[in-house]
């Protein structure tokens, strides 16, 4: 019975050892930023240095805000009635809108200076939208009489423009990787202008129920379009062949796409932020928690996985830090061979997170993926330097360098043996029991003869004399009777 208890505790005991996974969280910025009532921001972009900006229609204003939070609600101003629509930022980090009431580009410098017409269309002319491809060329989709893509020189030079069908009205532009141009249309179509060829009209074909919002297209050349009247997001394959729908449990806003191929969808109704994931297609319907949150509308994600969201009625700004980031001090510096090591290793980001280590640690020492547990016992006496690293489904945090310095184990201190000496029992005197030794019998033993030898002979010299006169005796008394 006591073994089985015993087995039970070492079980259980085991249980307990059993290191948990880390778990983590995105960091959240639920208010970065609250605009001024009535801004109604429409259209979101971000600069290299993570300032983003907001198209405000609302207001006809750009606001900015920096990292930390810092506002500077009326960057730009527009005239009033110019109708701007969306912005787009270049790599320079100047920032375009197009105006549909006023049929103009307008474009402000990084430094805030406004051109109010840096273009202007024709008669006719509604622009609607705008994208920037990667030599900083500008697109615009024309939804009025017109019905065309126009393109722009970054000096704000007319380059061309390419006619679509009758009835498209667009309402979107976009690029994929290759340069081609594609626009998603009123009449349910998205078309495609490719570098190098004729125009495909109706390239795609939406459901007939389809109310869009807007659209983006990977990688692989996948388009995908938020459809408000189904609360869905309709796919379509690289040929244009429809994929089906993912549907999604709210009402739906804006979508936009990561450099990883993964969607996000804003969800005004749920205030939050929605994602499917470009592995597997998984929906999450909440990335984070957001409180209070927002009717988000318009979104943005940067390169390095933040994602930004603006209510509409509401004009809250809100962030989402989803990548991996190393959030612990710099680990112990010092150990000792023989000696146990522990450090715990801590980050922020979308889970699930794994912790590698690059380069060489002390041997002995290994970081556990799961928990980020730093641990062993080292030994060997060096200096090591190398790097812990994070890593989620957006990629791996920033490397943190660490130096750790394995000191010899300490050399034992002998233990000092202590040596008794015995007291040699005291003989009795020759005067009888009781006597005292001879002085010179109370000195050390130094490896001569013993100090109680003198008196054995004393006593073995007594012993013969008497054993002679003994035999004197006998001898005698044997002569007389003779």
């Amino acid at each position: 019975m006591k073994l089985r208890a015993l087995a039970a505790l070492g079980f259980a005991a085991a249980l307990i050892a059993v290191p948990l996974s880390a778990s983590a969280t995105p960091v959240v910025t639920p208010q970065l930023a609250i605009l001024p009532t009535g801004s109604i921001p429409s259209s979101i972009t971000v600069d290299g240095a993570g300032n983003v900006y907001t198209a405000n229609i609302g207001l006809q204003t750009i606001s900015k805000i920096t990292p930390a939070g810092g506002v500077t609600a009326a960057f730009a101003t527009l005239p009033a009635g110019v109708g701007m629509r969306k912005i787009a930022i270049d790599s320079t980090g100047a920032i375009y809108t197009v105006n549909s009431a006023a049929g103009t580009l307008s474009k402000v410098s990084p430094d805030g200076t406004l051109t109010v017409a840096f273009y202007t269309f024709g008669m006719g002319s509604l622009p609607t939208a705008l994208a920037i491809d990667l030599d900083d060329s500008i697109y615009i989709a024309d939804s009025g009489s017109t019905e065309k893509v126009i393109k722009i020189s970054p000096s704000g030079v007319f380059l061309g423009s390419e006619p679509l069908a009758a009835g498209a009205h667009p309402v979107d532009v976009t690029l994929d990787d290759a340069g081609d141009v594609y626009t998603l249309n009123s009449n349910l179509t998205i078309s495609k202008i490719p570098q190098a060829g004729a125009i495909v009209p109706a390239f795609a074909t939406l459901p007939s129920t389809t109310s869009a919002s807007n659209f983006v297209i990977n990688s692989a050349g996948h388009i995908y379009v938020g459809d408000l009247a189904g609360n869905q997001i309709e796919q379509f394959d690289s040929t244009g062949s429809y994929n089906g729908s993912i549907a999604l449990a709210a009402t739906i806003g804006r979508i936009a796409l990561d450099d990883d191929d993964n969607i996000f969808v804003t969800l005004p109704v749920a205030k939050t932020i929605a994602m499917v994931a470009a592995t597997d297609g998984t929906l999450t319907p909440s990335i984070a928690t957001l409180t209070p949150g927002a009717d988000y509308n318009a979104l943005a994600v940067t390169p390095n996985h933040v994602v930004i969201a603006a209510g509409y009625t509401n004009p809250t700004v809100s962030r989402v830090e989803l990548g991996a980031a190393i959030t612990s001090g710099t680990p112990t510096a010092s150990a000792t061979v023989g000696t146990a090591y522990s450090f715990a290793v801590t980050a922020s980001g979308y889970d699930p997170l794994t912790f590698r280590t690059v380069g060489t640690p002390p041997p002995g020492i290994t970081i556990d993926p799961a928990t980020g547990i730093l641990s062993g016992t080292p030994t060997t006496a060096n200096t090591y330097t190398f790097d812990v690293v994070a890593s989620n489904m957006f990629g791996d945090s920033a490397p943190q360098s660490v130096t750790i310095t394995v000191a010899a184990a300490p050399v034992p201190t002998p233990t000092p043996t202590t040596t008794s000496t015995a007291t040699p029992a005291t003989p009795a005197s020759a005067g009888g029991a009781g006597g005292s030794r001879p002085a010179s019998s109370e000195l050390a033993h130094t490896g001569g003869l013993s100090p109680e030898l003198p008196w054995l002979g004393v006593a073995a010299a007594a012993l013969l004399a008497g054993i002679g006169g003994l035999s004197i005796r006998r001898r005698l008394s044997r002569s007389a009777r003779g």
